[in-house]
């Protein structure tokens, strides 16, 4: 899968992707990108970027989500924890699937890496 991500990075000349999938709005690239079923549901977001991907998970899901090899997988309680780990794992430039992201969550991430 590290081959794949490399690859996708440097054909869309970026330095990290984000993307994030819940119940209400399925992205099935985050599941192909994390090697998970779709059969179960999950909430959470992966950061795709050279070393070691990211995944961030809700209490909730975070002990189903653990058990995904191959990844660093943070576990975050608040929305400060989401920002600060957001800020700390991306890299400069960032790629969405904009098919999957509103507007209004968009917004956010973009003020998040601002500040």
């Amino acid at each position: 899968m590290h081959q794949k991500i490399t690859a996708l990075l440097k054909d869309a000349n970026i330095d990290s992707v984000l993307l994030y999938t819940q119940e209400s709005c399925i992205d099935a690239n985050f599941y192909y990108f994390a090697g998970l079923s779709k059969k179960k549901e999950l909430s959470a977001y992966i950061i795709l970027k050279k070393g070691k991907p990211v995944i961030i998970a809700n209490p909730l899901e975070y002990e189903e989500i653990s058990k995904v090899g191959g990844f660093r997988v943070v576990k975050i309680d608040n929305k400060d924890q989401l920002q600060n780990t957001l800020k700390k794992y991306l890299e400069k430039s960032v790629g969405l699937n904009y098919d999957y992201v509103s507007v209004a969550s968009f917004k956010k991430i973009k003020n998040i890496l601002k500040g």
